[in-house]
């Protein structure tokens, strides 16, 4: 078993023989034995004459030889028996591995299944449909602002670079100028941080025009360049508003310390509007993109659910669509937020086909009744044929041209406002149509979506 001859046995211990390669299980076992004064069928690993490693069993006891105390071992070879209990175990890892990759096969079949489903009736849809548009729409709405924000941060960056200069210029002229001076600089200035003007770019040629021929009639060097900053500003009428400011010896490099004042306070506003649009468009888009599988119904404003879709549009209505919004106070709908997003996204974007991006999207939101939200979305198109009337709701029916939608929006659209317990219908004519959604404010209806 060992490998050992006779001779070689004869007389030597287990440690001068080196069958124990585990010093620390040789003093186990026999602290054990020294306990106990018997063992039977204990499991060792042991090693024999050549090193190689023998699972053991093995069964000691002691007795007195010759008036010595001795211990007796039994000690049976069980390596075989270990490695078919290894092979047993393997094959047990083996066969529970392979029930594992088969739950998960089934698993993942069933999830395919679901997502086949998702896509015929949300991927699938007049939202996809106009998917690489709306791309592009995101991008330009977010590349808009950051092109503001760069060009605002250029222009603080050079109002910063020169102050020093600016200021070591005019420190000395304002300490020289009278109270009634300085009061009109000082309202000039904040009237020109504080306008919200917007003007058309006729508008501004008109009053640049205007401005430059009283400027000329002043002395001003460069009257043009000054008459384009004061109107851009809302200060065309400062001439005639501060009359003491503009007849002051040095009112040219006061009107440019203070130009350069208000055009870093309106590249910083810029910076913040862009900011805020910027932070807009990224929320609705997570809200428009994210869809739960938990379920449960939350709490839902409908219109910031409706804003969420109007923004993410934005850039496909903002030329040819004039879009009338009437909100009235209606309170929080319970229902699940992701669907409520589709639905508005269908209605939508189909009124906004249906009048080819030309026209008038109206939404309402009102109370109907003590329990209901009514939101009404219509549009200024040619209206639904009445061959077409019947079958407006059923799968795959759609009136668009090819490649334009494939049917299921409105399909959606219905079983979305079913699964809220609401009703849908809708009004058409020649001179548009009208979806009317009704869904219950109160909420007792809190089964779970499946």
């Amino acid at each position: 078993m060992f490998g050992f001859t006779r001779e070689e046995t004869i007389g030597k211990t287990s440690i001068e023989l080196n069958i124990w390669p585990d010093a620390t299980q040789r003093k186990a076992y026999f602290d054990k034995l020294s306990q106990e004064k018997m063992l039977v069928d204990q499991e060792l690993i042991l090693q024999g004459k050549n090193g190689k490693i023998i699972h053991a069993e093995c069964s000691t006891t002691f007795a007195e030889i010759n008036g010595r105390l001795c211990a007796i071992n039994l000690v049976k070879d069980i390596s075989e028996k270990k490695e078919a209990e290894s092979l047993r175990r393997l094959n047990k890892e083996i066969s529970d591995q392979n029930e594992l990759i088969e739950r998960q096969k089934q698993e993942l079949e069933e999830i395919l299944k679901d997502l086949k489903k998702t896509q015929n009736q949300l991927i699938v849809s007049e939202k996809m449909a106009a998917l690489g548009q709306l791309a592009a729409g995101i991008a330009h709405e977010i590349n808009n602002p950051i092109g503001v924000i760069k060009s605002a941060n250029d222009s603080i960056q050079n109002y910063f670079e020169s102050s020093t200069d600016r200021t070591i210029r005019i420190s000395e002229i304002l300490q020289g100028l009278n109270a009634i001076v300085l009061e009109e600089l000082h309202t000039f200035l904040n009237k020109g941080k504080k306008n919200q003007e917007i003007l058309s770019p006729k508008e501004v040629r008109t009053r640049v025009k205007e401005l430059e021929v009283k400027l000329k009639a002043k002395g001003f060097e460069n009257p043009h360049s000054i008459a384009q900053d004061l109107a851009e500003f809302g200060l065309d009428s400062s001439i005639e508003e501060f009359p003491n400011l503009f007849a002051d010896k040095d009112v040219q490099v006061l009107l440019r310390f203070a130009i350069a004042e208000i055009q870093a306070s309106k590249s910083s506003q810029l910076i913040d509007m862009s900011v805020n649009r910027t932070s807009k468009v990224v929320y609705a888009l997570k809200k428009f993109t994210h869809w739960s599988s938990e379920g449960i119904k939350s709490p839902v404003t409908l219109s910031e659910s409706i804003e969420t879709v109007l923004t993410i549009y934005h850039n496909q209505l903002k030329i040819g669509v004039e879009i009338n919004r009437e909100y009235n106070d209606v309170p929080p709908i319970q229902g699940y937020a992701d669907d409520l997003i589709h639905l508005w996204t269908n209605l939508i974007y189909n009124a906004a086909q249906a009048m080819s991006f030309k026209g008038i999207l109206g939404i309402r939101i009102s109370r109907a009744g003590k329990n209901e939200a009514e939101v009404v979305v219509s549009d200024t198109g040619p209206g639904i044929s009445a061959s077409a009337n019947e079958r407006i709701f059923e799968p795959f029916f759609t009136t668009k041209a090819p490649g334009e939608g494939s049917g299921m929006g409105l399909d959606i659209a219905k079983k979305i406002v079913e699964t809220h317990g609401g009703t849908i219908r809708f009004e058409t004519s020649p001179r548009g149509t009208s979806f009317f959604v009704r869904l219950p404010i109160s909420g007792t209806n809190l089964e779970l979506r499946t």
